[in-house]
């Protein structure tokens, strides 16, 4: 018998899992191109690749906020079957946005009009770190997050492996705030100048929270019974 029989969601999903995080990724993507518009910020390529990585940020962080949500409160216990589907399209959808922000700045005028956009990168070079840092940590999980990675590791190394999502919350943080945009952040602040925060300030936060949770945790090892 494989190491994978009785991982139901660990190692595979459903179509209808697979809709709903596309469901969710795109009413995320257009709140926050709302949201973006109500701050003033009307729709633009540069507004739709910032809000499309905000977008994954937020399913990646479901994700990793499932487990020790759904162990601290049963009703939560609903969402489990969901992480997989909901972390792997937010690791995907991550590759598109990190493309675009890196090699798009001809047609994004990155971040504004007439700067080069490796320029800016030279620049800020903690947050393309970072955003590597990130890109790595996501693509040696979800390469193993299939029925042969399972087998191929066994159940402890394959649980190891996993604990790398530990890096991740901090890891995008680091993204978010080696922007160049936290002054702008502390300006909102002391000055409530806009209906809502920053997007990514707002991202920072949800990130943090998701930090917290995984936090509480520590200690609690998942088990086969949290997985299957």
């Amino acid at each position: 018998m494989s190491t994978a029989t009785g991982y139901q969601h660990v190692i595979r999903n459903s179509l209808r899992q697979w809709l709903v995080a596309a469901a969710l990724y795109t009413g995320l993507f257009w709140f926050f191109m709302w949201y973006h518009a109500v701050r003033g910020r009307p729709y633009s390529l540069f507004v739709a690749n910032k809000c499309a990585g905000i977008a994954a940020v937020f399913l990646i962080g479901l994700a990793l906020a499932l487990g020790p949500a759904a162990r601290r409160w049963k009703r939560w216990r609903i969402g489990l079957p969901h992480r997989r589907s909901l972390g792997l399209f937010g690791a995907y959808a991550s590759i598109p946005h990190a493309l675009v922000s890196l090699f798009g700045s001809g047609i994004l005028a990155f971040p504004k009009e007439g700067q080069f956009n490796w320029a800016w990168h030279v620049a800020h070079w903690p947050c393309g770190l970072f955003g590597a840092a990130t890109l790595v940590t996501l693509a040696t999980i979800v390469s193993q997050s299939y029925p042969g990675g399972l087998n191929r590791l066994g159940h402890e190394r394959w649980l190891r492996l996993q604990k790398l999502n530990w890096l991740l919350p901090g890891l995008i943080l680091g993204h978010l705030v080696f922007k160049g945009t936290f002054a702008n952040w502390i300006k909102w602040l002391q000055t409530l100048d806009k209906p809502f925060p920053p997007g990514a300030m707002t991202t920072a936060v949800f990130v943090v929270a998701v930090l917290i949770l995984k936090l509480t945790e520590l200690g609690l090892a998942p088990t086969r019974k949290d997985l299957a």
